[in-house]
């Protein structure tokens, strides 16, 4: 279980969700999305995080579980970034990455 952070860079906005299988979950919003998404962070955390996160930015809340990207969001992408070599097919077992370093929840 992981709060994810997806990122539409083209259009400035962050999705922050969560889900049991992040990489699966991915997949289906890249695939149902007009604009090209990144997977830009996993945070090992539960649901209760995730309202946490989204009451955190309400102020750039935009619609649903999307908001504005701000140098904010853009520091929890890089502190639990997700290294673009390990998004495999979803149907495999992931290996990624998360920095743990300075982390409150």
């Amino acid at each position: 279980m992981s709060v994810y952070i997806v990122t539409a860079p083209s259009v400035g906005m962050a999705k922050i969700g969560f889900a049991h299988q992040v990489y699966r979950r991915f997949y289906a919003l890249k695939t149902g999305s007009p604009v090209p998404l990144i997977l830009a962070a996993i945070i090992p955390s539960d649901a209760g995080n995730e309202r946490h996160l989204q009451k955190r930015f309400e102020d750039q809340w935009s619609h649903g579980e999307w908001f504005r990207i701000t140098p904010e969001i853009l520091e929890l992408c890089a502190t639990f970034g997700v290294e673009k070599q390990n998004l495999r097919a979803p149907n495999k077992r992931p290996r990624f990455r998360t920095i743990m370093a300075g982390v409150s929840a």
